[in-house]
């Protein structure tokens, strides 16, 4: 399943008892990694940090510690583990360091600078580290920046950097290309993600659209279980059924979308939604 940035380490998530996951779903349509990490959990050894906008982690274990970020702050989650984490730096990533303003990223994020150093902590008792990325930033406007700060975490850190296939085969050619060699940007404010906000979960088996969402989405759409619904996602409407999911918390709904829907986009989207 998994692609590494350095092709020569082999198993390296099964060998590792520090996992840091960004950009996927523990509920994700690929169930090979909910169930892997739930594998990891049986030795009591494995320590997963797992960072999401989506409060939905149903794999309850005290050695899984979540921590829910802004949407679209994958970059700088990654710039911030870089910052904490280096040990081996050279001028570009000098240069970058000096410029972060770890205050006002870890505000605009909603992480504090104490988690960074919590996680720290952490990782100091165990032996094997490694970051896994998933899908969700294949379609990131930062994304080359953000495949940079992933090789500068390879290369620079302790952490062995993994990613799922899809995101390795389409940026495999920028990927290889030495990665002292590319500079990195600086990281970027974010859009605003206001009222609310589908993350594009998986496809349907049918042509229906389904769309699961908390009590906070609910009041906050004025729809209930089971309503028939209109989903406006920019200038398209999409007729979707509402499932109400009491672990599901906050106001990002998870969407289930017809095979026929072509969804290219970053998965996290501002929408509206109309009672039927």
């Amino acid at each position: 399943m998994y692609k590494q940035i350095t092709e020569s380490k082999k198993n390296t998530l099964y060998l590792s008892d520090f996992i840091i996951l960004v950009g996927t779903l523990l509920e994700d349509s690929d169930q090979t990694l909910p169930s892997f990490i739930k594998n990891k959990l049986k030795d009591n050894d494995t320590t997963i940090i797992y960072f999401s906008p989506i409060d939905y982690n149903r794999i309850k274990d005290p050695n899984i510690h979540f921590i829910k970020y802004e949407i679209e702050s994958e970059e700088a989650i990654l710039g911030l583990l870089l910052k904490y984490f280096l040990n081996n730096e050279d001028d570009l990533i000098k240069k970058f360091i000096k410029e972060l303003d770890i205050g006002y990223l870890s505000a605009e994020i909603n992480i504090g600078e104490d988690e960074f150093e919590y996680i720290k902590e952490l990782s100091k008792t165990k032996s094997k580290h490694s970051i896994f990325i998933g899908n969700d930033i294949i379609n990131h406007n930062k994304i080359f920046n953000i495949i940079t700060l992933l090789m500068k975490l390879d290369s620079n850190t302790f952490f062995d950097v993994l990613m799922c296939n899809n995101l390795w085969s389409k940026y495999k050619k920028f990927i290889q290309e030495p990665s002292f060699t590319k500079e990195l940007d600086d990281i970027s404010q974010l859009n605003d993600y206001n009222g609310t906000i589908i993350y594009k979960y998986k496809k349907s088996n049918s042509n229906s659209n389904i769309l699961i969402g908390s009590q906070t989405l609910a009041k906050l759409s004025n729809i209930k279980d089971n309503d028939t619904i209109d989903i406006k996602l920019s200038v398209d409407i999409f007729k979707a059924k509402f499932i109400l999911n009491n672990n599901l918390k906050g106001n990002i709904g998870l969407w289930i979308y017809s095979e026929d829907i072509e969804f290219s986009a970053y998965p996290y989207q501002n929408i509206k939604i109309f009672e039927k």
